[in-house]
């Protein structure tokens, strides 16, 4: 790294008002070292420093900590917009490190509807550290960039900050407006669908209870509707991974992934969430789990639709109601389906609540690592509910009343 730019980056952020620093997954690796995480951790606390990710690197710092905004970008939690745009613009973010992020469209757009958000420009400082100097500056206007190996940027940002008084007026006053913010605001979309307990099952709810369940291994998020759910309504701390592919939306990638997941690490929970759409292209490789004695856990959104689609179709070309069936799967029996290739699997039907999917879990987790077989646990979700995409409300323009669209021109 270059120690000149990493000094003259640690002043600046010692001595904003308020400074963020920005996590995207190139700094994964780096921060799976549970010395540099620590160092890391008690650098940002000492100097009161907030911390959000990336969607892909959401969990690499943990999200129960105090200046933890958690997850920014696509379905990203609440906190990281109240923290950087308060009401009184004289207290607006003043200054922003980004650690490798190539700052993509997902990373950087809170809805739908506005992206490469120019609300992530801070009013003074705005650096980016990362090991390609293709990426730095690729998108928004920097005033510094630094090509460098991130974790021996945080080892020179932490070793020299050790050296420094932080001013602890500064540092407190900080601390309180986080505290404020979470104390005021949910960060959930939908915090009423996170906590129930109703029939069918909100995913929301789904999220809460995988929390509650799953606290060491590696959980995988398909490309689809379990991406916004996830993102949104998952709070995931180390030692639990949390793994996406939202630069490519690759359908089907979670459920291979999790059998490599288990393979690599057999002593750790390997969980995918996956949606009905993407289980069935690529469901099949249940069969090499079962073939190798493979106790991984696959955990099905069935709304017999592919919803993103066709939720985002509605929103984009109204009326919503011809959009009903066009995505339809034709209703699958998708336990069957998994246990014809080996799998135990069970269905979480529509009259059964948020409790059957967690004792399902329960049972899952236990059997998956005594029996070493492949789990399926398929939930028929709550389908009136939908992701905070933020999608935009658009009018197709010059439509004829023939036209699908339904609107009168």
């Amino acid at each position: 790294t270059d120690p000149q730019a990493v000094a003259d980056t640690l002043h600046d952020l010692v001595h904003a008002k308020r400074p963020l620093i920005f996590l995207g997954n190139g700094s994964r690796d780096a921060l799976a070292s549970p010395e540099r995480l620590q160092a890391f951790t008690e650098f940002v606390d000492r100097f009161g420093i907030a911390v959000m990710t990336t969607p892909d690197a959401k969990g690499i710092f943990p999200e129960t900590h105090a200046l933890s905004l958690r997850n920014y970008g696509i379905c990203g939690c609440a906190w990281p917009s109240l923290y950087m745009h308060p009401a009184n613009k004289a207290d607006q973010f003043d200054t922003l490190l980004v650690l490798g992020s190539s700052l993509g469209e997902l990373s950087t757009s809170v809805t739908a509807s506005a992206l490469y958000s120019p609300s992530l420009e801070p009013t003074q400082h705005f650096i980016q550290v990362d090991l390609s100097a293709a990426i730095i500056g690729r998108d928004f206007p920097i005033t510094r960039g630094v090509v460098a190996e991130i974790g021996a940027t945080l080892d020179v940002l932490c070793d020299k900050a050790r050296h420094l008084h932080p001013d602890q007026a500064k540092v407190d006053a900080r601390k309180a407006v986080i505290d404020q913010i979470k104390c005021d605001h949910a960060p959930w979309a939908d915090p009423a669908g996170r906590d129930s307990e109703a029939a069918p099952v909100h995913p929301a709810a789904m999220m809460r209870v995988i929390d509650e369940l799953v606290h060491e291994g590696h959980i995988f998020i398909d490309a689809g509707n379990c991406v916004g759910w996830s993102l949104n309504n998952l709070v995931v701390d180390p030692p639990v991974r949390y793994h996406s592919a939202l630069s490519m939306g690759p359908m089907g990638f979670a459920v291979g992934a999790v059998i490599g997941g288990k393979m690599a690490a057999p002593d750790l929970h390997q969980v995918a969430i996956v949606g009905d759409g993407a289980f069935m292209m690529h469901g099949a490789e249940i069969s090499t789990a079962a073939q190798h004695r493979v106790g991984a856990i696959w955990i099905v959104l069935d709304d017999n639709d592919l919803a993103m689609v066709s939720q985002g179709m509605a929103q984009l070309l109204p009326p919503a109601a011809q959009w009903d069936d066009y995505y339809a799967l034709g209703r699958p029996d998708l336990a069957k389906f998994a246990e014809g290739l080996g799998a135990h699997a069970v269905t979480i039907a529509p009259d059964q609540g948020t409790d059957a999917f967690r004792q399902a879990l329960k049972q899952a987790l236990r059997d998956a690592n005594q029996h070493k077989r492949p789990q399926v646990i398929v939930v028929r979700i709550n389908t009136k509910v939908a992701p905070p995409y933020g999608w935009p409300v658009l009018t197709p323009a010059n439509c004829a009343p023939t036209q699908p669209c339904g609107c009168k021109g």
